[in-house]
């Protein structure tokens, strides 16, 4: 081939590269933000051991302050959580993580979400937004 010829069809497929790689990377990124997992625990601190895919990922209740072992309701608030969700499928909406890294989440289970139910039954305490902020 002609050198011509070569730099011709090069700049062609660079054309074409600029052109659809934006696409691609735009189809990548529009994915559903809700996961579905299955719960393989329920930890004495509230947070959920859940299996998403091929891998278990811990994730802490978003805008819950789990009572402490030693909090009268700590029984009763892991006992629920343990009902509702353990061994069950779940969906899973991220919301970040907290300053430590770690994961936080709202979790529902048959159109209930549990980080409510504990609220609303007085189990748990909403914390501040800050708390949880991601630094």
């Amino acid at each position: 081939m002609e050198p011509k010829t070569i730099l011709k069809l090069r700049t062609i497929v660079v054309l074409l590269l600029l052109i659809l790689l934006p696409v691609a990377d735009g189809a990548d990124t529009q994915q559903d933000p809700m996961l579905s997992g299955y719960v393989l625990n329920v930890t004495y601190d509230g947070a959920l051991v859940v299996k998403v895919d091929i891998r278990a990922d811990v994730y802490l209740l978003y805008g819950v302050r789990f009572p402490k072992q030693q909090d009268d309701h700590w029984m009763e608030a892991r006992r629920l959580c343990s009902k509702m969700v353990m061994n069950k499928s779940v969906t899973i909406e991220p919301m970040g993580s907290d300053r430590w890294g770690q994961k936080l989440a709202r979790i529902y289970i048959d159109g209930s979400c549990l980080n409510d139910e504990l609220l609303s039954k007085g189990l748990a305490k909403p914390t501040d937004s800050l708390e949880q902020a991601a630094f």
